[in-house]
């Protein structure tokens, strides 16, 4: 039976207040380079215990993969802001690796305006930032700045340029100074979706090789930045018990290159998710089964049925953790269904959560579409049975109402 024709037949209803989601802050971390059978040698002898963290706390893979067509780095991390592949029609085409000329964007690339997380949380209201290590990454700033983004049609006019706070470090080979300023600015101005580029591993794999010591020793730097970003989240307000980390990498690398896209030393990479919002260890692939696939040891192309975890993911589940829509035009993970945990009693049947945007979401575990009726003046929406199981609201007809929470 429908959870509607249920609700038309219960005598009494329960009313009940509604619980927020708890994210409010969301690190993406690249990790440049990063390789995962590195972390599964150092895992084994101890050497990183914020890695083992993220591990034991949240869920994980050493099985994703990067961009079918690229494992080289710009590419890959605009396909993380934009959630769209690199190549084809729906892609971000931004095949370059190199120091792009003042005047490049990826607008001008595209020829057409490619949307961002950036955008998408900007324009509600959310504040947003960069931390790179690489020059060459500055496309991204070049691409969202008051000259090159958007105009804001959503809601509150918050301007076009779509990233608050830009901090690089583009001479150096750690990301010490990076991670510094991050932990510092943490303290001073509260951020909710942030882009983190850590670069070590990637540096000395070019210098010294993918299996080198020098690159193990850029791996342990890696998981002693990665402390530091956890205590602080832990310690300090407004973040603590309200912040998400999602990591992942832009490609892996063998000898003192990664350029083969064909080579699974380059397209194998790691993805981690911790935080709030996320239960403790977990397998990504066991939890979302029909969801995502395994790849084993293949290369899906992006297009076939059964696609592996992706670094493209990440940024539409940035957004899916803060309560937000997904990036318009992307193709990756636009359903917003890549999940943290299986379908479980303890999931709320609904949830409401307002949105900085005059919005409010709704969200349910239900398998079925379901009427959501106010306790006054008979306010009401139905959500379809395809597609995500959300639906936004304009706040202003539900303010000063109280809803039904429909329990099976």
């Amino acid at each position: 039976m429908k959870l509607h024709h249920i609700l038309k037949a219960m005598s009494v209803i329960h009313v009940t207040a509604i619980p927020a989601m708890s994210v409010d802050h969301v690190f993406m971390v690249s990790v440049d380079g990063l390789r995962p059978a590195a972390i599964e040698e150092l895992m084994e002898t101890g050497e990183l215990p914020s890695i083992a963290r993220l591990q034991k706390e949240g869920v994980w893979t050493h099985n994703a993969r990067t961009d079918f067509d690229s494992t080289s780095t710009v590419p890959n991390h605009v396909t993380m802001i934009t959630g769209r592949p690199v190549g084809g029609l729906p892609g971000h085409n931004y095949n370059s690796n190199k120091n792009p000329s003042v005047s490049d964007t990826l607008h001008s690339t595209k020829d057409s305006y490619i949307s961002s997380v950036f955008d998408v949380a900007h324009d509600r209201g959310l504040t947003t930032a960069i931390y790179r290590g690489k020059s060459k990454l500055r496309i991204i700033d070049q691409s969202y700045s008051q000259q090159t983004g958007a105009v804001d049609i959503t809601g509150v006019d918050n301007g076009t340029g779509k990233i608050d706070l830009v901090r690089f470090d583009e001479t150096s080979d750690h990301a010490d100074l990076l991670i510094g300023l991050l932990v510092e600015d943490l303290l001073n101005q509260p951020v909710n979706l942030t882009l983190l580029h850590l670069v070590d591993p990637d540096r000395e794999g070019h210098h010294s090789s993918w299996d080198s010591e020098g690159y193990f020793d850029a791996v342990r730097r890696v998981d002693g930045y990665l402390g530091m970003l956890i205590e602080a989240v832990e310690e300090n307000n407004p973040y603590s018990g309200r912040t998400t980390i999602i990591l992942t990498s832009d490609h892996g690398g063998f000898g003192q290159t990664h350029t083969t896209a064909e080579d699974p030393e380059n397209y194998v990479i790691p993805f981690y998710i911790w935080g709030a919002d996320v239960p403790r260890g977990g397998d990504l692939y066991t939890i979302n089964q029909g969801v995502r696939s395994d790849p084993g040891n293949g290369r899906p192309t992006a297009d076939q049925p059964g696609q592996p975890v992706r670094n493209g993911d990440m940024g539409n589940l940035a957004l899916d953790f803060l309560g937000l829509p997904i990036v318009p035009a992307s193709v990756v993970n636009a359903a917003q269904d890549l999940g943290t945990s299986m379908a479980s009693e303890d999931i709320p049947d609904l949830v409401i959560r307002n949105l900085p945007t005059g919005k409010i979401q709704i969200r349910w575990a239900a398998e079925e579409s379901i009427t959501v009726q106010a306790s006054s003046n008979g306010v009401e929406w139905v959500d379809l049975e395809s597609g995500p199981r959300r639906s936004f609201v304009d706040s202003s007809l539900l303010s000063g109402k109280r809803f039904y929470r429909i329990r099976r």
